[in-house]
């Protein structure tokens, strides 16, 4: 943050900040900015209003929107053909687009549920990930913060880093050298109680309904 700062109280060159501070996959709608975005460009123009001589600070806008220009059907029907093969599904006929897409995506979601232990529950995509994601994160929220957190996942996940980072970097947490394929890889090692989320591989490669199982469930690939 200090360089950021001095990069633009200096005014030699731009400085370019994405505020939202996370890689998004949402196209057509902003994320909530991060506060450090504001401070830097406050702080860097008090320092320009009091150097001699005094400069102005100059803050530009930039919007970033992908569109896809070539032919969405032959660019996703492969992988749609892929991941329903993974499933055992036949290649739907008469079926468009959105509602295979939809339908991989219940399923995708139904099986990571399953295997992290939220069971099978009715909802759509939204509510099912809502439930994953709570799964996941309340656990080590109890641990590490004393109760449950509040907010996106990206400021939920942020809250979480605070106090686990240290304790990793003081080698508090080890994590085990990666294992050859066959052999479980703990992925979350938390000092108590915490489920441990663990990836599970075969000869045969990942584990057809999702690669991702928690411990309680390794008995059943």
């Amino acid at each position: 943050m200090k360089t950021a700062v001095g990069i633009l109280s200096d005014a030699v060159r731009p400085l370019v900040l994405f505020p939202e501070g996370v890689v998004s996959r949402t196209n057509d709608r902003l994320n909530n900015l991060m506060e450090g975005t504001a401070f830097i460009a406050h702080t860097a123009a008090k320092q320009r209003a009091a150097a001699t001589p005094a400069g102005q600070m100059v803050v530009h806008p930039i919007a970033i929107r992908y569109l896809f220009r070539g032919d969405l059907g032959a660019a996703l029907t492969p992988v749609l053909e892929e991941i329903e093969a993974r499933f055992s599904w036949r290649p739907p006929s008469g079926c468009r687009l959105r509602e295979r897409i939809n339908r991989v995506a219940k399923r995708c979601s139904a099986s990571r549920s399953w295997n992290i232990s939220t069971g099978r529950r009715p909802g759509e995509v939204p509510e099912r990930l809502d439930r994953l994601i709570n799964c996941l994160l309340q656990p080590l929220e109890k641990e590490w913060l004393k109760g449950e957190g509040d907010g996106d996942v990206v400021a939920r996940v942020k809250k979480l880093r605070m106090p686990s980072c240290p304790n990793c970097l003081a080698a508090k947490l080890t994590r085990p050298n990666a294992p050859a394929a066959g052999v479980n890889w703990p992925i979350s090692t938390s000092p108590s109680s915490s489920p441990v989320i663990r990836r599970t591989t075969s000869a045969r490669g990942p584990h057809p309904s999702g690669s991702w199982k928690p411990s309680s469930a390794l008995k059943k690939t």
